[in-house]
């Protein structure tokens, strides 16, 4: 049966790295979310080799229902769905990401849990159906003002998750950290260490060398014992 243990990996995001995906998202007049994300999907696709890929976004439910006001978890958790083949170009996979992030937030009223109560296709009980991943980009509170009282923000690394992958990557000013709770029960740490660290080479290499097909971009080969092997670039159609 499926379980929510969880665990915790952090990861600094290398200062230059920062600057140039901030720099490419303004050259190219998307997000920083835009760039994150179809980073994360070269990385998903380099790390199974499926093209057909979904990950779960988290949307402000009072911004996209007009009541900003509100105060409350009101997290949608929005389905992106991507075809990723290995000869797409990470600057055309961008574009992809970011059409497709336009129609689930025009479509936001339809999220993860309206689609599961619709949508009828096997199950396995010890898994999450449709999108067992999910992606946020996160900003840090930093110092918390209130009157008359003193507060600092902390992070709490999750003693549950509900996804079996979710990366939350945190600005702080210039500063970027990637934080990823997983299913314990499913990865160890060691695993998810490397894994974190081969999104890292895979997001450095898509925007230093965003014309480069997302099949051939760095990353890392991570065994079942977790040890990452570097890889350079591979040749279209190598497995």
């Amino acid at each position: 049966l499926r379980t929510f243990s969880s665990g915790t990996v952090t990861r600094p995001v290398d200062p230059e790295v920062a600057a140039a995906i901030r720099a490419f998202a303004a050259a190219h007049r998307v997000t920083h979310l835009n760039v994150l994300l179809a980073a994360h999907f070269a990385f998903l696709h380099r790390a199974t080799g499926a093209r057909d890929l979904v990950t779960g976004i988290a949307a402000a439910g009072q911004v996209l229902d007009a009541a900003p006001g509100l105060v409350g978890h009101c997290v949608h958790i929005l389905p992106v769905r991507i075809d990723a083949g290995e000869d797409t170009t990470f600057r055309d996979l961008l574009q992809a990401v970011r059409n497709s992030m336009l129609d689930a937030q025009e479509h936001h009223h339809t999220t993860f849990g309206t689609l599961l109560r619709h949508l009828s296709f096997p199950r396995d009980p010890g898994r999450v159906p449709l999108a067992p991943v999910a992606f946020n980009l996160d900003g840090d509170p930093g110092g918390v003002q209130f009157s008359g009282l003193a507060a600092v923000a902390e992070f709490l690394p999750r003693r549950a998750e509900a996804f079996e992958w979710f990366i939350n990557v945190v600005e702080s000013g210039p500063a970027l950290e990637v934080r990823c709770a997983f299913n314990s029960d499913l990865r160890s740490s060691e695993l998810v260490e490397a894994l974190v660290d081969c999104f890292l080479t895979v997001l450095s290499g898509a925007v230093h060398e965003p014309d480069t097909a997302i099949g051939r971009l760095p990353h890392h080969h991570v065994g079942h014992d977790g040890v990452g092997r570097a890889a350079g670039k591979r040749r279209a159609g190598a497995r």
